[in-house]
């Protein structure tokens, strides 16, 4: 992705977070029914696309899970919602996908959350590394949603080639975050031998101060 194509996103990531207060939270929110899902990727292929709604117990669809990826040409075919390479996962509330993530810890964009994959975060100790590696918990709104990568498959050169992502949501009425909560592990940053326990500063863009990135006020 050029510079032009990253300031592109950049400007359209700032302008959609206007008068969205992402932290606030409420213990009101909607009883999830609980599931199990999964999806293949196969990371030769053009594209991948995974799309869930996802309903309290009423039926009624509360909010959309989608995971897209593949290459650049086909991410760009999509002039409504931006996805990055070579795998992004968002959660939209209601029953379309919009341009922020309910996955991301801050106002960061998805594709700096941890619902974004990159392959080589997958293998060895990396793979391992909890809540950046294979496994991945996120905890909102009264549920927690839980990808997990399983059933990895490589090449002679340690490449991916396919796995399997399995999805499950389980109830939790303790958790009352209006985004994921922050995992208490601080990301690998290309040591994945240590696991570094921890949380990084929430960075947040306010419009009163001109939506520079600062740290959360809450």
């Amino acid at each position: 992705m050029n510079v032009m194509n990253k300031l592109i996103l950049h400007i359209i990531f700032v302008l959609v977070l206007t008068g969205y207060n992402c932290f606030a939270t409420d213990s009101t929110w909607p009883k999830m029914k609980e599931f199990d899902d999964s999806f293949v990727v196969d990371t030769k292929a053009e594209g991948t696309e995974f799309v869930k709604s996802l309903c309290d117990l009423t039926g009624t669809v509360r909010y959309v899970f989608v995971c897209r990826g593949g290459t650049d040409e086909y991410l760009d075919k999509r002039t409504d919602i931006t996805y990055v390479g070579p795998l992004g996962c968002r959660l939209s509330e209601g029953n379309k996908e919009v341009e922020t993530s309910l996955l991301s810890e801050d106002d960061g964009a998805p594709w700096h959350s941890r619902g974004q994959y990159v392959y080589e975060s997958l293998l060895g100790d990396c793979g391992k590394y909890p809540e950046y590696g294979r496994v991945r918990h996120f905890r909102l709104r009264g549920f927690e949603l839980t990808l997990t990568v399983a059933d990895l498959v490589t090449n002679d050169r340690n490449q991916i080639v396919s796995f399997g992502m399995k999805v499950a949501l389980r109830r939790d009425d303790r958790i009352t975050s209006r985004q994921a909560e922050q995992p208490g592990y601080l990301p690998p940053r290309g040591d994945c031998k240590t696991v570094k326990k921890g949380n990084l500063p929430r960075m947040c863009r306010y419009p009163e101060t001109g939506f520079i990135w600062e740290q959360c006020k809450d």
